[in-house]
């Protein structure tokens, strides 16, 4: 990666941290990010008033925070290597913004307190949390108009949903991990029936109707 105007020991936990999340995501999906250039790269302004960036595989990010990098960088395949339908932009960046913590978890960086922090935060940004939420719609919404609580009805929605759903699944034995490979191999744009349906290829029935009533609005998303 490049690092730019970084202090030391910021530019030294990022070029430990980064690889690391590169590596389990690559290890997780089964393949590399797809990419028109002979390497990924990533190029931090941390002076910049801005937070995020593009997220093609030679990103341009304007901040320092270490979620904010493994973020986009879960983007090179959640968004550039799966792409998404309207409908389930929750997916895209709902689920990345899970993926955001639980990778600063598996390398390391984060606790399990701390994640589970950052998951109840998130929750709590949900307008009217307790209410049901329809996440497609909410996603079709967000694309027209780029509100506050469309932002946190599909990145704080979608982000809730992908840890509830993993927390099931891990009670069976089982890990959202799972479902990538599977999406890396879907030609065309992945909606949210899409994906329903290799939930309840990979997971069974049951879980899937289950997260078709939370997604589709049917029952308040699961508290972290």
């Amino acid at each position: 990666g490049i690092y730019t105007g970084l202090a030391e020991d910021t530019r030294v936990e990022l070029q430990h941290a980064l690889p690391e999340a590169f590596l389990l995501t690559r290890e997780m999906m089964q393949v590399d990010p797809l990419s028109d250039a002979p390497v990924w790269t990533v190029s931090v302004l941390p002076n910049e008033p801005l937070n995020g960036g593009a997220a093609g595989t030679n990103s341009l990010i304007a901040s320092p925070d270490l979620g904010t990098l493994v973020h986009e960088m879960f983007h090179w395949w959640n968004g550039h290597t799966v792409g998404y339908a309207k409908d389930a932009n929750w997916i895209h960046e709902g689920f990345t913004t899970y993926y955001e913590g639980k990778l600063l978890l598996q390398s390391g960086y984060w606790s399990e307190s701390q994640l589970a922090e950052y998951l109840g935060r998130s929750y709590s940004q949900i307008p009217d949390a307790l209410s049901p939420l329809n996440l497609p719609q909410a996603s079709a919404a967000f694309l027209k108009r780029h509100s506050q609580d469309g932002y946190y009805q599909v990145y704080s929605g979608g982000a809730s949903v992908a840890a509830w759903l993993d927390r099931e699944l891990q009670q069976m034995g089982r890990s959202l991990d799972e479902i990538w490979p599977q999406l890396v191999r879907q030609t065309g744009l992945i909606t949210t029936e899409t994906f329903l349906e290799i939930v309840s290829d990979l997971y069974g029935s049951e879980i899937a109707a289950q997260c078709r009533s939370i997604v589709f609005g049917q029952q308040p998303i699961p508290a972290p």
